[in-house]
């Protein structure tokens, strides 16, 4: 048992955040989180922490979240990413070659 049997679970909600994430960013790397996001979901319902409909709300809750947010915050994050380009900060946020940039 577990001290924490929420709807939705929220071991899943990020694991589906997570995945979703990832197929953003490369289809291979959604593709493993695909894979280890169904594990995590059987292994809390297999230890009886969650019912099915627990895990299973979670994952699609975190994947809607990741992708709805992009949708509406997409050209702004684009923006403010572009903006920090030109500050110290750039070889954390990108590894683009020097005089390239994101927005080419």
């Amino acid at each position: 048992p577990t001290l924490d049997p929420s709807f939705p679970s929220d071991h899943a909600v990020m694991a589906g955040a997570v995945t979703a994430g990832l197929f953003l960013v490369n289809r291979t790397l959604g593709w493993i989180g695909t894979v280890a996001a169904l594990l995590m979901a059987f292994s809390r319902v297999y230890i009886a922490a969650h019912y099915p409909q627990d895990v299973l709300a979670g994952l699609l809750l975190g994947a809607a979240v990741v992708l709805l947010g992009f949708l509406l915050l997409r050209r702004t994050l684009v923006r403010l990413v572009g903006r920090a380009e030109r500050t110290p900060l750039r070889p954390v946020l990108t590894a683009a070659r020097d005089g390239a940039s994101a927005a080419d």
